[in-house]
């Protein structure tokens, strides 16, 4: 009598063709982000401007409207907040980040990279990297490879090593064994914050049992006591100001980069 589909390429081309005798309803304002999650502390990535220069090298909404456009889903979302927190969050925050090439090669340039074959190289190593995701979601390896034809066009040599889910969630993220990770947050309440997955302190490491959920390894001195307020203060204000100058530190960091919300489908 009723579905909540996941939002694969083949339930939103059913949607846009038409379901005999039923109707269906979606909506992009959702609890939900898919981002690539970064290992800041992995080669190439312990460096702010080749972090930066790959978010300079993929056209977000492209893949946007690839995933999502029989929808009317046409943007790239621009807050690691989902859309269900914007009055919590600076959903502008990353909207600098387009396709540029010519900002790709000033940021690799003056990070002292140089192209060999096509590919940045920097002290005898190369701009390779790896996308890990859950094996078998066609939507995201669909995402995956158009990445990689995007990436390899701006000079990054990227493998995908896509694995089961319990081994992503349950192993390579927690252990920091990845360079780029693909995959959805989903909030589990309306009350906003990021501090979980974002301050200092959460790191994977002995101090927390190894229980962090830090998994990018993100350490900006700045944001922790920004996040910290947003989860204790008892003023909405306070923690909205908060809430939004920690996004645009996240954005001028790159520290993740947004790609959609995921639309919910009944």
């Amino acid at each position: 009598q009723a579905i909540y589909p996941a939002p694969q390429p083949d339930a939103v081309r059913a949607i846009k063709a038409g379901l005999t005798d039923a109707n269906s309803v979606f909506n992009a304002e959702t609890g939900n982000i898919e981002a690539l999650w970064i290992n800041n502390a992995a080669f190439p990535f312990d460096s702010v401007p080749v972090r930066q220069a790959v978010a300079y090298a993929i056209d977000r909404d492209a893949i946007v409207r690839l995933l999502f456009g029989p929808l009317g889903l046409t943007k790239a979302t621009n807050s690691l907040n989902p859309p269900i927190l914007a009055a919590y969050s600076d959903q502008r925050a990353f909207a600098g980040y387009r396709l540029d090439l010519k900002h790709v090669d000033a940021l690799m340039t003056a990070d002292g990279w140089q192209k060999t074959g096509g590919i940045w190289q920097k002290n005898g190593r190369a701009a390779r990297f790896s996308i890990q995701s859950t094996a078998g979601d066609k939507r995201r390896e669909l995402t995956e490879q158009v990445l990689q034809a995007q990436l390899r066009r701006a000079g990054f040599d990227v493998t995908i090593q896509n694995v089961d889910s319990s081994t992503l969630f349950g192993q390579v993220l927690p252990a920091g064994t990845f360079q780029m990770g693909l995959y959805a947050e989903v909030v589990a309440d309306l009350d906003p914050g990021l501090c979980t997955t974002f301050c200092s302190q959460n790191i994977p490491s002995p101090a927390n049992g190894n229980s962090g959920e830090n998994w990018t390894r993100t350490n900006v001195a700045t944001l922790d006591p920004l996040l910290e307020q947003v989860d204790t203060s008892t003023d909405a204000a306070t923690r909205i100001s908060a809430s939004k100058t920690a996004d645009r530190i996240l954005a001028a960091q790159q520290v993740t980069l947004p790609l959609d919300p995921l639309p919910t489908i009944a």
